[in-house]
C-alpha cells in the first residue's frame, strides 16, 4: 500500500483540516465563543430583534406605527386570499425573527411617507424694506436705455 493511502487510511490527510477550519470566517455581528453554542446564538439574535426592533423598523420606515404595519399585513393577506385575523401572529413571527414571516414583511405595500410641512411663512405682496429703499435709490440713477 503507498504512502497516500495509508496516510487516508489512518484518517490524517496531507493538508490539515485546522487550516479549513481558520480560514472560514463568521459574522462579525455574532463572533462564535467557545462558550457560545448555535443554539444561545440564535436565541440571542431572537431577543435582540425582539428588544429594540419596532415593527415600522422592521419594515425600513420608522415612521409607520404598528397599527399600520399591522393594517399593511391585513391588506396583504386580504389580497393573497388568506385569513386576515392572522395578521398579528404574522407581526409576532417577524419580530421574534422568522425568515418567512420577515420574507412577507418585504412584500408589504406601505402607505406614503406623511409628514407635516414645516416651511417659513412668507409674504406674497411686495412690501417696501429698510434694504429694498436703500438699494431703490441706487436703482432709480440706473438707466436701461429709455
Amino acid at each position: 500500500m503507498n504512502s497516500m493511502a495509508a496516510s487516508h487510511a489512518n484518517g490524517a490527510s496531507s493538508t490539515p483540516l485546522a487550516a479549513y477550519a481558520s480560514s472560514r470566517r463568521l459574522p462579525e455581528a455574532m463572533p462564535m465563543t467557545a462558550a457560545t453554542s448555535p443554539e444561545t446564538a440564535s436565541s440571542h439574535r431572537s431577543s435582540s430583534a425582539r428588544s429594540g426592533m419596532t415593527p415600522g423598523l422592521l419594515v425600513g420606515r420608522p415612521d409607520l406605527s404598528e397599527d399600520a404595519v399591522l393594517g399593511a399585513i391585513v391588506d396583504r393577506m386580504v389580497f393573497e386570499g388568506r385569513d386576515a385575523s392572522k395578521a398579528k401572529a404574522v407581526l409576532n413571527a417577524a419580530m421574534a425573527g422568522r425568515p418567512v414571516a420577515r420574507a412577507f414583511l418585504r412584500r408589504l405595500v406601505l402607505p406614503l411617507p406623511h409628514s407635516p410641512l414645516q416651511m417659513p411663512i412668507q409674504s406674497i405682496l411686495r412690501e417696501p424694506s429698510a434694504a429694498s429703499e436703500e438699494r431703490g435709490s441706487w436703482f432709480s440713477r440706473l438707466s436701461f436705455g429709455r
